[in-house]
């Protein structure tokens, strides 16, 4: 189970069994547009192209569900540039050919939430949500704020680790 659950984490195929390089170039190029907003730290890819129910038919592309990693209060800020970064790299996208894909902004990750004291608070929506989207394959600077969770769930007793 641990192997198959590693190679399709980190290397997602449509659910023909192809691999989704496409949308996940998508993605890439998608970060790199918006990165300019420097509240925008990672995105994250969740939903059907991560878990292998996309599919990579030409007259039927699934959309690509991602989680926003920020270091902003949650606000609607992050979206609207995000937003408007995607309209912007899909009219440029177009222009040149390249496959246009839905990226749907369905969670957001603050990562200033990510105190020792809110990591504690696991059952707590908000912050399992944005633990989880960290767990995620994705762009950006993830792996400074993977760390923080990894580094505070190492101090726990086994009792906490399995809560």
């Amino acid at each position: 189970m641990e192997d198959w659950w590693r190679h399709k984490l980190f290397q997602p195929k449509s659910i023909e069994g192809e691999p989704v390089k496409e949308q996940l170039d998508y993605i890439r190029e998608l970060f790199e547009f918006a990165r300019k907003d420097s509240r925008l730290k990672g995105i994250t890819i969740i939903g059907s192209t991560l878990k292998g129910y996309t599919s990579s038919r030409k007259k039927k592309v699934s959309d690509i569900d991602i989680a926003i990693v920020c270091d902003d209060s949650p606000g609607q800020g992050v979206y609207v540039s995000l937003y408007g970064n995607k309209i912007e790299l899909n009219n440029r996208r177009k222009k040149t050919g390249l496959p246009i894909f839905e990226a749907q902004e369905i969670a957001y990750c603050n990562i200033n939430a990510l105190t020792p004291e809110r990591i504690k608070k696991i059952d707590d929506y908000y912050t399992l949500q944005n633990a989880t989207s960290l767990v995620f394959p994705g762009v950006g600077d993830l792996e400074t704020y993977r760390k923080i969770v990894r580094e505070e769930i190492n101090t726990y007793s086994e009792a906490e680790k399995e809560k």
